[in-house]
C-alpha cells in the first residue's frame, strides 16, 4: 500500500487527528518503521507545536489499546526521558494553561492501569520513579479538575470511581509511605487534595470518602511493615497555608471527612475504655480551641493560628456544612463546656446593656425636654433635673469608654485572624461573622461618649444619636441565643434583609424611577399640584400612592388623566401586587427554613456569641496581674492532660533535617454520662415521649395487652425525667438480641 511508503507530513497530520481510528491505525503502521524512529524527535516537536504542547506520548496514552502499550514499551523504554516530558512550550502562550502535565498524569486520569504499570517499570529500571511521582501539573486549566492536586498520586485519588483502586495499588506497590507523603507546590499531600476536591465537587463524596479511607489504611499498613517512624504524623503536616487536613476540612465545611479524621484511632481519638456501652475517649483538641494556645505553654509555631471553632465561620463553609460540623460530638462537647462557663457572665452583661440603653434613651428624651421645652412650667429647669442629667452623663461616659475598649479588643482579634489567614487574601468570612456587632459596639461607644460631653456643655445635637441608639438596641440581638425561638427572627433581621430584601429593593427602585419619570412629565407644567413639583417630591408621591397614603384623585389634574390612571394601575400591579407578594413569599420560605433548623442556628449563634465574648475578655489571660487565668476561663477548660510528643510538621526546618517538639492537648469524653446540649433536651424529650406513646397505641390496637415490666426501673426522677424515658428504651432494646444499645446510654443494675 502507498501508506507504507513513509511520509513524515502524513504521519504528523494523522498523529494530530482526533479521530481514534485514524490515530490508532497510523500508530500501528509506524511503530516498527525505522524511518519514523529516526525522525521521532523532529516529528515529536512538530506534534507539540500543533497540539498545544502535547507530545506524541501524551496523545498515545489517551487511548486504551494494545498498540498504545506497545508504543510506550518501545519508545519510552529506549528513551526514558520521554516520560518526564511535560506539556509546556514557552513559545506558545496558551500552553502555559497545561504546564506540568506528564504522560503519567494522562495515563492515570484515563484510568489506564496497564500503561501506568509499564511507565513505572521503565522508571524503576532507570532510577527515576520518585522524580516522576513528584512532577506537579500546575496549569491553569487543571483548576477544579482531578489534576488540581498536581501530583500523580493525587490525580489517581481524585479520579478514582466506584472503589476501583487498581491504579492506586500500582502507585503504592513500590513504596506507599513515600508516595503518599509527597507534597505538591502548595504543600498539599493527597489528603489535603481530597478535601479540597470534596469541597468543590460535593456530588462526588460517595467516591471520595472510600478513597480517603483506602489511602489512609494503605499508608498505615505499609508504614507498619517498613517500621516507618510516626505513621500518624502525616495528618499533622501543614501545607503552605498553615492548614492540617483536619483544620482544612473544617474551614471548607467537608463534614464527612472531618468526622472520619477526628475519629481515626491513635491520631486524634484514643480509647481508654471500650466495651460497647461505657466508651471513654480522649481526643487531641490542640487545633480546636484558641483558649488552649493562650493558656498553655505551646510552641510559637502553634500560636496565633485559626482554630477549628473559628474556621467554622469561614466564607467557604456554608451554614449547612457548619451545622454538620457542629453536630460532631467532640465539637458539641467543647461548645457546651464553654457555654456553661460563660452563661452567667453573658446574662450579667445582657442586663447591664439593657440598663445602659434605657438610661441612654431616657437621658436623650429628658435632655431634649430640658433644653428645648423649658418654657413650659412642667419642664422648667430645676436642680433635680440637672443632677439626673449629670448622673446620666457620667454613666454614659463610663459605659461608652468600656464599650470603646471592647470594640478595640475585637478589632485587634480581627487583625489577628486576618494575619493568620495564609495564602488567601480575598477571604473576609473569617472576620465578618461578628462584624455587625463589633461595629455596633464602636458606634454606640462613640455616641455615648459624645452625648455625655454634650450634656455637660448643655448642648443638643441629634445626628449622632440616630446611629448610636439604633446600633445600641440592635446589639441586644447579640443575646438572642439565650432563647432559640428568637434566633429565627434575628436571622431574618440580619441575613434576610441582605439576601431577600436587597434584590427586591433594587428591582423596585428601578420600577419606581421609571414610572415616576413618566408621571412627572404628565404633571409637568400643571399648577396647583405640589406633590409633583420636583422629581424628588414625585418619587415620594408615587410611593404614597402605591401604599394608599395619598388620594388618587390628584391624578385628575394630570395633562392626560386617563393615561395617568392607566400608568398608576400598571405600577400598582407590577410593584405592590407582584413584587411585594413575591417578597413576602420569599421571606416566608426563608423564615420557615430557618425555623425548621432552629436548634442548629441556635448552636451556630451560640458559637458566634462565645467567639465575641472571648475576643473581648481573653486579654485578661495574657496580662500579668492577680486576675490572670480568672475562674471563668478555668471553668471553660475542657482538656485535662498535656502530653509532649514529637510531630513531623513539614516546615522548612524539617526539610533541613530538623524535627519540632510540640505540645499536644487532650480532652477526655465520657460518653456514658455526657450531658446533652441544654438546647436539645426539651425537644428530645417531646420526640421520645411521642415515640413511646405511638408504640403503646399501636400495641393496644393490635390487641397486645401485655403489662410493661416496670419493677426493675429506677424511681422516677423529678429533676431529670428524661432518664426515665431512656431506661424504657433500653429495656425495649434488651428484649431483642439483634438490637444495639443507643450510644451514650448508661445501664443501671436491674
Amino acid at each position: 500500500m502507498e501508506f507504507y511508503q513513509y511520509n513524515q507530513q502524513n504521519v504528523i497530520e494523522a498523529l494530530c487527528s482526533n479521530k481514534k481510528s485514524v490515530f490508532l491505525d497510523t500508530l500501528n503502521r509506524i511503530i516498527d518503521n525505522e524511518d519514523f524512529a529516526a525522525d521521532f524527535e523532529e516529528v515529536n516537536l512538530e506534534v507539540k507545536s500543533k497540539c498545544n504542547g502535547e507530545s506524541i506520548l501524551h496523545r498515545v496514552l489517551k487511548y486504551k489499546d494494545s498498540v498504545t502499550l506497545e508504543f510506550v514499551k518501545k519508545f519510552a523504554g529506549k528513551n526514558p526521558e520521554l516520560l518526564k516530558e511535560q506539556r509546556d512550550l514557552k513559545e506558545i502562550s496558551e500552553v502555559s494553561d497545561f504546564r506540568g502535565q506528564s504522560p503519567l498524569h494522562v495515563a492515570i486520569v484515563n484510568g489506564y492501569a496497564d500503561a501506568v504499570e509499564e511507565i513505572l517499570k521503565i522508571a524503576d529500571k532507570n532510577v527515576m520513579t520518585q522524580e516522576l511521582l513528584c512532577i506537579s501539573a500546575t496549569g491553569k486549566k487543571f483548576k477544579n479538575t482531578v489534576l488540581m492536586g498536581q501530583l500523580p498520586i493525587s490525580a489517581a485519588a481524585l479520579a478514582c470511581k466506584d472503589e476501583d483502586f487498581k491504579v492506586l495499588d500500582i502507585l503504592f506497590d513500590k513504596d506507599a509511605a513515600s508516595t503518599i507523603s509527597t507534597q505538591n507546590q502548595e504543600g498539599d499531600t493527597v489528603f489535603h487534595s481530597l478535601i479540597k476536591y470534596a469541597d468543590i465537587h460535593s456530588d462526588q463524596m460517595q467516591h471520595i470518602v472510600p478513597t480517603f479511607k483506602f489511602i489512609w489504611n494503605k499508608f498505615a499498613e505499609h508504614c507498619e511493615k517498613s517500621k516507618f517512624t510516626k505513621v500518624t504524623d502525616i495528618l499533622f503536616w501543614e501545607n503552605k497555608s498553615g492548614m492540617t487536613p483536619l483544620r482544612l476540612s473544617a474551614k471548607l465545611g467537608v463534614s464527612e471527612l472531618f468526622n472520619y479524621l477526628i475519629n481515626i484511632e491513635d491520631v486524634y481519638c484514643f480509647y481508654n475504655v471500650k466495651d460497647g456501652i461505657f466508651d471513654i475517649r480522649m481526643y487531641d483538641v490542640t487545633e480546636f480551641d484558641r483558649l488552649i494556645s493562650l493558656t498553655e505553654n505551646l510552641e510559637d509555631s502553634q500560636k496565633g493560628k485559626i482554630s477549628i471553632l473559628e474556621s467554622i465561620f469561614d466564607s467557604k463553609c456554608t451554614h449547612t456544612e457548619a451545622f454538620q460540623i457542629l453536630d460532631q460530638e467532640l465539637v458539641r462537647f467543647i461548645l457546651d463546656k464553654k457555654w456553661r462557663s460563660y452563661q452567667t457572665s453573658l446574662i450579667f452583661w445582657m442586663c447591664l446593656h439593657i440598663i445602659f440603653m434605657c438610661v441612654f434613651t431616657a437621658s436623650t428624651i429628658e435632655k431634649s425636654r430640658h433644653n428645648f421645652l423649658s418654657q413650659n412650667i412642667e419642664t422648667s429647669i430645676s436642680s433635680e433635673v440637672e443632677i439626673i442629667l449629670t448622673i446620666a452623663a457620667v454613666f454614659l461616659m463610663v459605659g461608652g469608654i468600656i464599650y470603646l475598649f471592647f470594640s478595640c479588643m475585637c478589632i485587634k482579634e480581627l487583625r489577628r485572624r486576618r494575619k493568620a489567614e495564609h495564602g488567601n487574601h480575598s477571604n473576609v468570612g473569617i472576620i465578618m461573622h461578628n462584624f455587625d456587632y463589633i461595629l455596633c459596639l464602636l458606634i454606640t461607644s462613640v455616641g455615648a461618649i459624645g452625648e455625655s460631653v454634650l450634656i455637660f456643655f448643655r448642648c443638643h445635637c441629634d445626628y449622632q444619636l440616630i446611629f448610636a441608639l439604633i446600633s445600641g438596641w440592635y446589639f441586644t440581638l447579640y443575646f438572642s441565643p439565650f432563647r432559640k425561638e428568637t434566633v429565627s427572627f434575628t436571622y431574618m433581621i440580619k441575613s434576610g434583609v441582605l439576601e431577600d430584601f436587597a434584590p427586591f429593593a433594587l428591582v423596585y427602585f428601578c420600577l419606581l424611577i421609571s414610572f415616576t419619570t413618566i408621571m412627572f412629565m404628565l404633571f409637568h407644567g400643571m399648577d396647583g399640584v405640589e406633590e409633583f413639583d420636583t422629581f424628588g417630591s414625585s418619587l415620594l408621591a408615587m410611593f404614597k400612592l402605591g401604599v394608599g397614603l395619598n388620594d388618587i384623585g390628584m391624578l385628575n389634574q394630570a395633562r392626560i388623566p386617563w393615561l395617568a390612571y392607566t400608568l398608576f394601575v400598571v405600577y400598582v400591579i407590577l410593584s405592590f401586587i407582584q413584587l411585594f407578594n413575591a417578597l413576602i413569599a420569599v421571606m416566608s420560605q426563608t423564615f420557615s427554613g430557618v425555623h425548621g433548623f432552629k436548634n442548629s442556628y441556635a448552636l451556630y449563634n451560640k458559637l458566634k456569641m462565645i467567639e465575641l465574648f472571648e475576643d473581648i475578655f481573653l486579654i485578661w489571660v495574657n496580662i500579668k496581674c492577680p486576675f490572670k487565668r480568672k475562674r471563668i476561663f478555668n471553668q471553660a477548660k475542657h482538656w485535662n492532660e498535656i502530653s509532649f510528643v514529637e510531630r513531623s510538621v513539614r516546615t522548612d526546618r524539617f526539610k533541613k533535617g530538623k524535627q519540632e517538639r510540640q505540645v499536644r492537648i487532650y480532652s477526655t469524653m465520657e460518653l456514658d454520662d455526657q450531658e446533652e446540649n441544654i438546647d436539645d433536651k426539651e425537644e428530645k424529650k417531646k420526640k421520645m415521649k411521642n415515640t413511646i406513646a405511638e408504640q403503646l397505641i399501636e400495641e393496644k390496637q393490635k390487641g397486645r395487652k401485655r403489662k410493661r415490666k416496670t419493677p426493675h426501673l429506677k424511681k422516677s426522677s423529678k429533676t431529670d425525667p428524661e432518664k426515665d424515658i431512656i431506661f424504657v428504651n433500653v429495656q425495649k432494646c434488651t428484649s431483642n438480641k439483634t438490637s444495639q444499645y443507643p450510644e451514650g446510654i448508661t445501664l443501671t443494675k436491674w
